[in-house]
């Protein structure tokens, strides 16, 4: 079940910092004075103009790639609302830092606006299906049976985040709440999940797979904020591990010498 999540998660990769600057490794959070001011406002700002794009149409039945392209409108729109801001924030952090401010402040910015605004959950999650590897179909009734159970989950995280926030957990807690909540979620509906399913619905691994899959699309709907914060921590141990040094080839052992041959004290063929 961990792996079919993080296959919900890493579709989520390009999704949280559209362009160039993903490779970039992202600076902590207000590292730069007034990035988290920044960060709230680029937030709000998408979240206005997709409730304005959601009055010209129905932004449900827009295709994966449609609604990525909308989120990347809604980014660049809301930074071009507050460019003299964001110029000053690239200024404040240099050239040299310019690039992973930019990609935090991304990343963060879709978080929030995930977290906060209504219409976010479906587009975002519309977006995580086209990035999913194989086609994901969700039949109307597998809907009516997980949706209730992703429901579950999402409600029990919201508990936990209570006690303590999710977003200060480290990267190793987060996953791994994740996946005990999810697992043992699923494995209190195996009534359900059997009907729906079959008997083997909780052992096969291939299906088991698929049903992660359509749990973790759901999430992306019901509570994105979660999956995100993953994803999030997701790319930033892709950019750790392709800024890390390539390991060194071990030098070849030298070819042991060959130690001379022992000569007798005697000469061969000599006599007493």
């Amino acid at each position: 079940m961990k792996h079919a999540l993080l296959l919900g998660i890493a579709a989520l990769a390009s999704l949280l910092l559209p362009g160039p600057r993903a490779q970039a490794a992202a600076l902590p959070i207000d590292t730069v004075a007034g990035q988290a001011h920044f960060t709230h406002v680029l937030s709000a700002g998408m979240c206005t103009r997709l409730a304005q794009e959601s009055q010209k149409a129905d932004l449900t039945k827009l295709t994966g790639a449609e609604s990525e392209a909308l989120l990347k409108r809604l980014m660049l729109g809301a930074m071009g609302d507050n460019f003299t801001e964001f110029s000053t924030l690239m200024e404040k952090a240099g050239k040299a830092e310019a690039s992973a401010l930019g990609g935090t402040i991304g990343e963060q910015a879709v978080l929030e606006m995930a977290q906060r605004c209504p219409g976010a959950g479906p587009l975002i999650a519309k977006i995580g299906s086209s990035h999913m590897a194989g086609n994901v179909e969700m039949s109307a009734t597998e809907r009516s049976v997980l949706l209730p159970i992703t429901q579950a989950a999402c409600q029990r995280l919201d508990a936990e985040n209570a006690k303590q926030p999710f977003a200060k957990l480290t990267p190793a807690q987060r996953s791994a709440q994740i996946e005990q909540v999810l697992g043992s979620t699923l494995l209190s509906n195996t009534q359900a999940l059997t009907e729906q399913y079959g008997d083997d619905a909780m052992e096969d691994e291939a299906q088991g797979e698929e049903i992660g899959k359509k749990v973790a699309l759901l999430m992306l709907e019901v509570c994105p904020n979660y999956i995100l914060e993953v994803g999030r921590d997701e790319m930033a141990r892709e950019r750790q591990a392709a800024a890390a040094p390539a390991p060194k080839a071990k030098a070849k052992p030298a070819p042991a010498r060959k130690a001379p041959a022992k000569t007798s004290s005697l000469k061969s063929g000599s006599k007493r």
